[in-house]
């Protein structure tokens, strides 16, 4: 009953540092968080030591994690995540936090905070059980891109497009790794877009008759024949 009391207290205290923290009040967000800190380590310590309900447990991890994201400590909050991973393996809440850190963390300029964010979605596609793997892959392939397309804006001279290369695996690995996935259907996307964007039609043409073979039933289809008729106009291939 005290570690119940602790975490809704906690929760609250959550709350109002994450509404100070979007209002800009940063101290006071920072207070409130150092508070819920305190209950839900009380929380924790008893979890552990006297072998209460995992799942009040594991809520506990969340909230904390939460907590430490409101002060910016992405650090200590990636710790927590690899804590719960290590007390309990399949939990289901650590694999989504890591993922919001990772995506917190791909937002940076600062290259080490996103070579952090790759290796954090590396991690998860590590992970035995994830449900977050899909995700997971096309951040990863985000970052590709978007690390290409800084390096072209750096050396503009010496190429007349970014190299792609490396993000258009990552896509097609996404797809072809997790197609149940609506990120599968992302993925594709990008990839077609982008070889409409060079020009390439007869590649984007032959990856939606692809498209349409392995999906036949897939929600995006519409997309990807609007695109389809883009390619086959941009070719004058009216009978498509």
């Amino acid at each position: 009953l005290k570690a119940r009391k602790s975490l809704i207290e906690a929760k609250i205290f959550l709350k109002l540092g994450q509404v100070f923290k979007e209002v800009g009040l940063k101290a006071k967000a920072t207070a409130k968080a150092d508070e819920g800190l305190e209950l839900v380590e009380e929380v924790v310590r008893i979890g552990i030591k006297a072998g209460i309900d995992r799942g009040l447990v594991e809520e506990a991890f969340n909230v904390k994690w939460e907590l430490l994201l409101v002060q910016d400590k992405l650090n200590e909050a990636i710790s927590v995540c690899h804590n719960l991973i290590r007390l309990f393996p399949n939990s289901s809440l650590a694999d989504h936090a890591l993922l919001r850190i990772g995506i917190a963390r791909m937002a940076a300029k600062d290259l080490d905070e996103r070579k952090e964010a790759s290796s954090i979605f590396q991690s998860l596609l590590r992970l035995p059980n994830s449900a977050v793997k899909a995700e997971a892959q096309y951040r990863l392939a985000e970052i590709a891109a978007e690390d290409a397309l800084a390096q072209w804006e750096k050396n503009k001279s010496r190429a007349a497009r970014p190299n792609m290369s490396a993000a258009l695996r990552a896509y097609k690995a996404c797809a072809d790794g997790y197609p149940e996935s609506p990120f599968a259907a992302e993925a594709l996307d990008k990839i077609s877009s982008y070889y409409i964007q060079v020009k390439d039609y007869r590649r984007a043409i032959e990856l939606m008759e692809q498209v349409f073979q392995d999906y036949p039933d897939a929600a995006f289809l519409d997309s990807m024949l609007f695109k389809w008729a883009v390619a086959s106009y941009r070719l004058s291939d009216y009978s498509t």
